[in-house]
């Protein structure tokens, strides 16, 4: 890893239970440096270990096991509006259907604004997949005269999986929300699947000081959530669905959300293509002009014993294009970053 991303590690290495009082800042640079030390896959073992304290969950920046701290029952879920549940769903109709062809043939991503894309060999995980990133969280991105809702992204490939996401909806004055879309579920009294929802304040242990170098040479300071996306088997055709965020006070990753199910067709179910995105709405038409930027880094998948650097060999990153977006970082030698204003 590059100089200054040695921070990510020593911030992460806090992985082995040790508690600390401060917080660490972590840095990304676009220009002149390796992104990460690691080849574009490595071999790794499971991706939740049990040892004598209880489960630990695999981190790739140490590649060391973090404790799990099980806080579901302390989080509730702040209900979304209907046409948020709405809009949700229609993109997802359009979205899905990228899955039935080949990625040589996918059209440009109508409402996506930014963003990547998986492709094979990351399409056909067998026992388990996980997507680990981090997003930028700002408290809102401020009042937007000719857009509704940005959604900031992800699934896991799995087709039954989660989102894990931050809304900024007008309803909502554009503030940030942390939600949780799970495929797997039943349907909410709404109609919709968002089955757990964490406000701005719930969101304080959670927030990492994190800096960008963009194009200007300046430092771009932020708060970043670190998020663990993974639909683990547990028997058969008995999986679960679990979602972590990185707890920096103390070292832990924080269980959110978990939810177990049956998935008999899981043979022939196409996955889902899309890894960390900006997702516009409405399609077309969205501009937007951000009071604070947003974008992810640090994208990683862990499925079925690899660990995967996203790479033009399993992925596509797209610019943002005729949406306001304005792309002030990129990752440099993988498809793991992207940050626009």
């Amino acid at each position: 890893m590059a100089p200054k991303n040695d921070a990510w590690a020593f911030v992460l290495g806090i992985a082995e239970g040790v508690v600390v009082g401060t917080t660490v800042s972590l840095m990304a640079s676009r220009r002149g440096e390796k992104k990460h030390a690691s080849t574009v896959e490595r071999p790794v073992g499971p991706v939740v270990q049990s040892s004598g304290e209880g489960l630990r969950l695999f981190e790739p920046l140490t590649r060391r096991y973090v404790p799990i701290r099980d806080r579901q029952a302390e989080f509730g879920n702040v209900p979304a509006s209907k046409e948020e549940v709405r809009s949700f769903l229609a993109r997802r109709r359009g979205l899905q259907t990228r899955t039935l062809r080949p990625a040589s043939e996918w059209p440009p991503p109508g409402g996506l604004g930014a963003g990547v894309a998986f492709r094979d060999p990351l399409l056909h995980f067998q026992d388990y997949t996980a997507v680990y990133f981090y997003l930028i969280a700002p408290p809102n991105i401020g009042r937007q005269p000719h857009a509704d809702l940005l959604y900031m992204t992800s699934s896991n490939t799995a087709a039954l999986g989660c989102e894990a996401l931050l809304s900024f909806f007008g309803t909502e004055q554009f503030k940030c929300i942390f939600r949780i879309w799970d495929w797997s579920h039943p349907d909410e009294p709404d109609g919709g699947k968002f089955v757990r929802s964490l406000t701005y304040d719930e969101l304080s242990e959670y927030l990492i000081p994190y800096s960008f170098g963009i194009d200007s040479g300046e430092g771009l300071a932020t708060v970043c959530l670190y998020i663990v996306n993974l639909t683990r088997r547990m028997k058969g055709n008995s999986f679960q669905n679990e979602i972590y965020l990185h707890n920096h006070t103390i070292g832990t990753r924080d269980l959110v959300w978990s939810y177990p199910f049956d998935w008999p067709a899981k043979e022939t179910t196409e996955e889902f293509w899309w890894g960390p995105i900006f997702e516009t709405f409405p399609d077309p038409g969205a501009q937007y002009v951000l009071a604070n930027p947003v974008g992810f880094d640090g994208t990683i998948i862990v499925q079925d014993g690899v660990e995967y650097q996203l790479s033009d060999r399993n992925s596509t990153m797209t610019i943002p294009s005729g949406n306001g977006l304005r792309e002030i970082y990129r990752s440099v030698g993988a498809n793991s970053g992207l940050v626009c204003a």
